[in-house]
């Protein structure tokens, strides 16, 4: 019991209080040139704010739908951990241990030649969340798929998950057009329109993030993309309804903790205002959307510091709202058994140590991101107006002012790393012992105009390295 209540009776203090104390302590310097900071060169982060920057509503977000089952956390999101199918048992007790040990998730890369009875053999599906990435032909994926599920008669209920695949990759791979894309895009809405919980696309925000794109172009570009495909399907009779209810969101999280959290939460906010233009109601809990750590973000040079950035990743991506989490190892494929295993039990601590399955939305009513989030959401949406007023995404696509935009950000971000005027840990301080490098061919990028390929900020750095050796 407080026996002196006036202890704690400090006079309240204005924001305008605070900022002529700041001035005083500058000696006159601008508090704005002195403090205030950009990030994804135009987002201008105050030095501090205070309840008068708080909007005039605080809605607490809801990233899902809430669940009947007793002693469940009111936060649920799933642990995605990446197959790479080689032998097809040796994968399938891979695929087993990786469930039986923390993953809720797998993202299975096919060529579309592999048995998936084998491969799932003993996989409840009803389950899990089961995501395909094609690696190779898309059509011959979905025929794989087709016959799989035809074997097996799944009922409609027992298959969560999606196919990480979108028709506008097909131009990023060279093709001249959307047209084949699209129709297999057609087919896939028909084979998985009586599957309520599985999104026969995605749209994949992660191929700007990856190739060096920032924030604010990764939202612009990424819904600018769903316009262009609500545009061609339009055309072939599929409604705008069904692109909005049958997609998933695939974004990625890098260095910048806060703005990714508001990135995230403000792409949700976005979505559902796009989907309002074509007079679809969607809400928020049934979004889909996967968040993987960044590829850009890490380095080859010290491996031991891409665990901390896998986990601050993490992070975001859970205070961001995600409802599928990917800790991607470095290696990928030839990543390691324990560097799998790290990664995979990132998510694990996060919920089992962290608490983070609390509570649904703990960065509601923050002062800092609440207006974060607002300043994103109109930037994007500028952004937006802007992109369709010179003609829409896939003219800037095709006379490749997109490359050229993110090009252009990706080798400033590179270049500043390289001559040390962006700090890297691991990278360019505090450099690591010769034994904290990963042993990784590293070949200098030979991207055709077409291309947006994945990158590293530390690439240079990685380059001039390597040339040493």
């Amino acid at each position: 019991m407080i026996k002196n209540p006036k202890f704690y009776d400090f006079p309240p203090q204005a924001k305008s209080d605070w900022e002529e104390r700041v001035k005083k302590e500058l000696n006159g310097k601008s508090l704005e040139e002195t403090l205030d900071t950009v990030v994804w060169d135009e987002l201008i982060l105050q030095s501090f704010y205070a309840k008068e920057d708080l909007p005039e509503t605080i809605n607490t977000s809801i990233f899902h739908r809430s669940t009947d089952l007793p002693g469940t956390s009111p936060r649920i999101w799933n642990n995605l951990v990446s197959i790479f199918p080689k032998d097809e048992r040796e994968t399938n007790q891979e695929l087993l241990n990786a469930l039986q040990n923390g993953a809720e998730g797998i993202v299975l890369h096919l060529n579309g030649s592999e048995n998936l009875n084998q491969l799932l053999k003993g996989v409840h599906t009803e389950f899990i969340q089961l995501y395909i990435l094609p690696t190779a032909d898309t059509a011959r994926v979905f025929n794989q798929l087709r016959e799989w599920l035809e074997s097996i008669h799944l009922k409609p209920e027992m298959l969560n998950g999606g196919i990480l695949w979108s028709p506008t990759d097909a131009l990023f791979s060279g093709a001249k057009d959307l047209a084949n894309a699209i129709t297999i895009a057609q087919e896939s809405f028909e084979l998985f329109s009586e599957f309520p919980d599985f999104s026969p696309i995605c749209i994949d925000l992660t191929k700007y993030a990856n190739t060096g794109a920032n924030g604010l172009q990764q939202l612009t570009f990424g819904l600018g993309e769903i316009i262009e495909i609500i545009d061609h399907f339009i055309k072939r009779g599929i409604s705008a309804r069904t692109v909005f209810e049958k997609s998933t969101l695939h974004l990625a999280v890098a260095n910048a903790h806060f703005p990714e959290i508001a990135k995230l939460k403000a792409v949700r906010t976005l979505f559902i205002g796009l989907a309002h233009t074509y007079g679809v109601p969607v809400n928020p809990e049934e979004i889909s959307v996967i968040v993987s750590t960044s590829t850009w973000s890490k380095s080859l040079t010290d491996k031991n510091t891409n665990l901390i950035r896998q986990t601050y990743e993490a992070l975001a991506a859970v205070l961001g709202g995600c409802n599928s989490l990917w800790v991607r190892s470095v290696a990928e494929e030839q990543a390691t058994v324990l560097e799998r295993r790290i990664a995979r039990n990132v998510s694990n601590i996060l919920r089992e140590e962290g608490y983070l399955d609390k509570v649904m939305d703990p960065a509601a009513g923050s002062y800092y991101l609440e207006n974060l989030q607002l300043e994103i959401e109109k930037k994007v949406i500028s952004g937006l107006q802007k992109l369709e007023e010179e003609g829409g995404w896939l003219k800037k696509f095709e006379e490749r002012e997109l490359h050229n935009e993110i090009r252009k950000t990706r080798e400033t971000s590179q270049k500043q790393v390289l001559d040390g005027k962006k700090i890297r840990v691991g990278v360019n301080k505090f450099l690591p012992a010769k034994n904290g490098a990963i042993e990784i061919e590293l070949k200098e990028a030979k991207e055709r105009d077409f291309e947006l390929l994945p990158s590293q900020e530390s690439y240079l750095v990685e380059i001039q390295n390597r040339k040493k050796q």
